[in-house]
């Protein structure tokens, strides 16, 4: 479970739809923003590699929420726009935090960062896959580098044959393991020379890429040949082992020739380790470019680039767009994309010409090698500027002078000679702002405005602002105001003020579930709570109240996390059923004095006036469609979820509930799943489903890919439901006498 943070100036939970998806949604953009990242291949051949494979469950309402996930997983992939893979949300995201970070200010304004989260969205696609082995037909490829091997076809074409399939696992942390065996290729190498009988060059090459490592946004990757004796090879060491055995087939010849297939092989091999060294003593002086075009014209310009055009009688092309619009590369480009959208069943929209015109986009370039790591910096135009400004102006009351995104790659391939590497891929927003305050009337009349300022020190530390122009705030007062007034219209003003030690709170914490017959909420749902003395920009209306706020100076947080609890509230006592609500904002307490903040018993409060709380969802136990009572319904709902489980469905992507906040009748009268829906509240009906689990530790917060809901929890909500039809109150006494041996203890 992933901590949700109350970052100040944000929505407070309850108004939010889907709790917690930031961390766990597969369903808002199919592997968004991932092709962004250096892994891009190996995550879109997972998604080439995700298949039906689950058996179906002779019930309608399964067979719907089977349905409508297969057709969540078949999106449309671009570029941009919102969902597509550079994408970065100009606003809050779904859990209602928009994650802009200061980074900075002067006398010219703020600069706030937010990051991509691509890493994550990809982590969870990888994980979410249900066929985690299979095989990968990449004959055409093969076929095609062997028509391109020149005066070395025929030596390509006999290793080739040897070539197995290629098979592909994927862990449940998320690593990619793809491996192909060859076959002995001596035979073929030899023409099969008797003289060569015993000796064999055979074993299994596998590459790894570590999925796992995306917790972060580093992609790292391994590769090694694991021969027909059980050798572990990595690396440079797998040239070694080559060389070997041509060492052995000299040995053998009773001239120590060779065929011209083990001569160019030994010549090429013996190469590997001068590359290798050359590369990993490379180092150069961080280099600018103002555009990419601009760094592809530097490296034609180096003598490499210049032999090989020679060599291989080609121009190399002058920019990624020429490069992209080149016949043999969209050839092949959109071969690739057909079997990614044939076996993932998705439609990606991304032509090798778009993709070339982005990379030419890319300006602002810094580059470096240093012995064994390479950085790229590089910057780009953020088309959800608009968005960007219309958010700040709105949320902060801040002006966006600019918005760009930036991309920041470290490659280390120190590790090459042993056959490992990593790329770190860092997308960003930069967002430049400035204070401003600004009301706005549109009319077709004259407009007059008048604008008064006045600056206030005082040596109080009690902070008093008057009904007119002047304000005084503790210590340090700044104060603008702005009026509009047009004819005919009343006036406006907003004021901003700049005050001194404002107490502001930070909460760590995760939403809770619990029964309307439960007496207390659990204090661990406060994995953290600190408060701060900051300096902050505050605005206010006309009614005094707090509209905006930015920190300016930061002060040192101070932990009170156990010096807080919940007050007088239970879950018995904030249950509901008069309306569809199950997600509650239970108010944070002082449980004892907090020095100049707050008296044991107080209500902690924002800035702003809004409460300090924790999320808690409250229901009936037994209730899986949510409808306040536990029935037959529930029971039957209870046995389908433990049949598509017993087939091997994945609790994680599967739909729990078929309450009508979940799910919908279409005009065709079948139950389906909402384009949009909260996440939690599945995990919440799942918990309440789970009546037998309530000893556990984790009851209060586990999701469902952590539950086991049984045919036993339907035959307790049916015994349940069968004694309340006859007057027997659904209390926790009764529900302790279903249970026997599962009871909570009191």
């Amino acid at each position: 479970m992933q901590s949700e943070k109350q970052v100040l100036y944000k929505e407070p939970p309850f108004q939010v739809k889907k709790m917690l998806e930031r961390y766990r949604t597969m369903k808002n953009s199919l592997f968004k923003r991932a092709f962004a990242a250096a892994a891009a291949v190996p995550l879109a051949l997972t998604q080439c590699l995700t298949v039906a494979n689950a058996a179906s469950i002779n019930n309608a309402d399964i067979a719907a929420v089977e349905a409508e996930t297969v057709a969540a997983d078949n999106k449309t992939v671009t570029l941009n726009g919102e969902g597509g893979l550079v994408y970065i949300t100009p606003g809050k995201e779904a859990d209602g935090n928009d994650y802009y970070e200061k980074s900075g200010d002067d006398a010219n304004g703020y600069t706030f960062v937010k990051d991509s989260t691509w890493n994550e969205t990809a982590l969870g696609k990888i994980t979410s896959i249900t066929k985690k082995s299979g095989k990968i037909d990449i004959s055409e490829f093969v076929a095609e580098a062997v028509k391109r091997a020149g005066n070395h076809k025929d030596t390509a074409a006999k290793i080739a044959a040897n070539l197995g399939d290629v098979n592909y696992t994927i862990s449940n942390e998320g690593d990619i393991t793809l491996t192909c065996e060859l076959s002995d290729v001596v035979p073929s190498l030899t023409a099969g020379d008797a003289r060569y009988a015993g000796i064999t060059v055979a074993g299994t090459l596998t590459a790894v890429i570590k999925g796992s490592s995306l917790d972060d946004t580093k992609v790292e990757g391994e590769v090694y040949f694991t021969a027909d004796n059980g050798k572990v090879y990595k690396g440079t060491a797998m040239a070694d082992y080559a060389l070997a055995k041509i060492d052995e087939l000299k040995a053998a010849s009773a001239d120590g020739e060779l065929t011209k297939e083990a001569v160019y092989l030994e010549k090429q091999l013996k190469k590997v380790s001068t590359w290798t060294d050359k590369a990993l003593a490379k180092t150069t002086e961080e280099k600018t470019y103002a555009s990419f075009p601009e760094l592809v014209a530097a490296a034609k310009a180096t003598r490499y680039a210049k032999k090989a055009e020679a060599k291989f009688k080609k121009e190399i092309p002058s920019s990624a767009t020429e490069a992209a619009s080149n016949a043999t590369v969209i050839k092949y480009y959109d071969k690739a994309i057909s079997k990614l959208n044939s076996g993932a069943g998705i439609d990606v929209q991304i032509s090798a010409k778009e993709l070339g015109e982005f990379a030419d986009a890319i300006k602002n370039i810094k580059a470096q090698l240093n012995a064994g790591t390479a950085t790229f910096y590089g910057e780009f135009d953020d088309d959800e500027t608009s968005a960007v400004a219309e958010y700040f102006m709105s949320e902060y009351g801040l002006e966006v002078t600019k918005s760009y995104k930036t991309v920041d790659v470290t490659a280390d391939y120190s590790g090459i000679k042993n056959g490992e590497a990593s790329v770190d891929f860092q997308m960003k927003r930069v967002v430049e702002a400035v204070t401003t305050t600004t009301t706005t009337t549109e009319t077709t009349t004259t407009t007059e405005t008048t604008t008064t300022t006045s600056d206030t020190t005082t040596s109080t530390t009690d902070s008093t602002t008057s009904t007119t122009d002047t304000t005084t705030s503790t210590t340090d007062t700044t104060t603008s105001t702005t009026e509009t007034t047009t004819p005919g219209e009343t006036t406006t003003t907003t004021r901003t003020v700049y005050e001194a030690g404002v107490v502001n709170y930070t909460v760590a914490a995760k939403p809770g579930f619990y029964l309307n017959i439960d007496k207390e909420f659990n204090k661990d749902q406060i994995e953290s709570i600190s408060y701060s003395v900051d300096d902050s920009y505050i605005s206010y209306d006309e009614e005094g109240n707090v509209v905006n706020q930015v920190v300016d100076k930061k002060g040192t947080d101070v932990d009170i996390t156990d010096k807080v609890d919940f007050g007088t509230q239970t879950p018995a006592n904030v249950f509901t059923d008069e309306e569809p609500v199950f997600s509650h904002l239970i108010n944070v307490y002082a449980s004892e004095d907090i020095e100049g903040v707050a008296k044991a018993g107080d209500k902690l409060v924002q800035k702003n006036g809004r409460d300090v709380a924790v999320v808690a969802y409250v229901g009936v136990k037994g209730d899986g469609d949510l409808n306040f009572k536990a029935d037959a319904k529930d029971s039957s709902l209870v046995l389908g979820w433990y049949a598509k489980m017993s087939t091997g469905k994945d609790p994680e992507t599967e739909v729990f509930s078929n309450s009508n906040l979940i799910t919908y009748l279409n005009e065709a009268g079948e139950r389906v799943v909402r384009e949009e829906y909260d996440k939690t509240l599945d995990d919440f009906a799942a918990f309440l489903c789970d009546v037998d689990n309530e000893n556990a530790a984790d009851n209060w917060y586990a999701l469902k890919p952590a539950r086991k809901i049984m045919s036993s929890d339907a035959s307790f909500i049916l015994a349940m439901y069968s004694k309340a039809s006859v007057g027997t109150e659904p209390n926790r006494e009764n529900w302790n006498t279903v249970l026997g041996d599962f009871a909570k203890a009191e």
